[in-house]
């Protein structure tokens, strides 16, 4: 059963309105009475529209917004991964140009050298206090010899104290059993310097209270006992100390040679240890 019959009369008014919304249709487009009543209802419309849009145009300006912070972000994560490869290239750069630095140094120092010298680089080192050796990877195959001389671009370091088909061992000049012959460059005054367990210490015995040294003083190979190639820097003196009643003097010097840091070293063979007048090392 339907609620709502419709009947004659409204049949008729609807045609009826109809019939007049057309002839408005036709006044207004023909003499465009109805102008003033359009602008009144679109202006009357116009907070409407916009409060309608306000909400689309954020959610759109929202979606651009986490866009754009998205892309910076994937942006910003690749410029980071490209930075930690460029620091890292630049870093091997870095190394190399040291490593050649070094050996520029080294091959400057082997040319002051009249002796046979050839370049080794180190294999691992023991910088105990009471045990200062390094293993290196030249050995009995490259003609390496015990009690051969090291050195590195600055200074006397050792001298080889074993040998292996490929590699060998040094005891460096800081070793608390290690005495080299030394003299002070200023004045020729000789005097031994000895290792006390530190890398950047040796201690110069046997100077009489009355000694001409100061603390400046460079120190060089002398040559003596035939163990070291002569006028070869050894360390500097750093301290010098008067004990009260003591015959001696209590003197500290600073290797020359960098005997903690050094990568790469020179084995030296002088004219007298190919006619066999080294003296065998002691490997204390």
């Amino acid at each position: 059963m339907r609620l709502f019959q419709p009947t004659t009369g409204v049949k008729i008014r609807l045609i009826v309105l109809l019939m007049a919304g057309v002839a408005l249709l036709a006044i207004d487009r023909r003499y465009d009475h109805l102008g003033a009543a359009r602008d009144f209802i679109a202006k009357g419309i116009y907070p409407l529209q916009l409060a309608v849009q306000v909400p689309s145009q954020f959610v759109a300006t929202s979606a651009e917004f986490v866009q754009d912070q998205l892309a910076l972000m994937r942006h910003a994560d690749t410029l980071k991964h490209e930075n930690l490869r460029l620091r890292a290239r630049l870093q091997r750069s870095q190394s190399l140009e040291n490593e050649n630095t070094r050996l520029r140094t080294l091959l400057r120092s082997s040319a002051r050298l009249s002796q046979k010298v050839q370049i080794s680089e180190l294999l691992g080192m023991d910088m105990d206090p009471f045990r200062q050796r390094l293993r290196i990877d030249k050995g009995e195959g490259n003609g390496v010899f015990v009690g051969q001389p090291v050195l590195d671009a600055h200074g006397v370091m050792g001298q080889v104290i074993s040998t292996s088909s490929d590699a060998a061992h040094v005891l460096l000049i800081s070793d608390p059993s290690h005495v080299i012959p030394v003299e002070i460059l200023r004045n020729g005054l000789r005097t031994v310097a000895a290792g006390i367990g530190r890398a950047d210490t040796l201690q110069l015995r046997y100077l009489p209270d009355h000694s001409d040294i100061k603390v400046g003083d460079e120190l060089m190979s002398s040559g003596l006992g035939g163990r070291f190639p002569s006028d070869y820097p050894v360390a500097v003196v750093t301290e010098i100390h008067k004990i009260p009643g003591a015959p001696f003097l209590e003197v500290y010097a600073r290797p020359r040679a960098l005997l903690d840091r050094a990568r790469e070293i020179l084995l030296v063979w002088d004219e007298a240890a190919t006619t066999g007048e080294f003296a065998a090392a002691d490997p204390g």
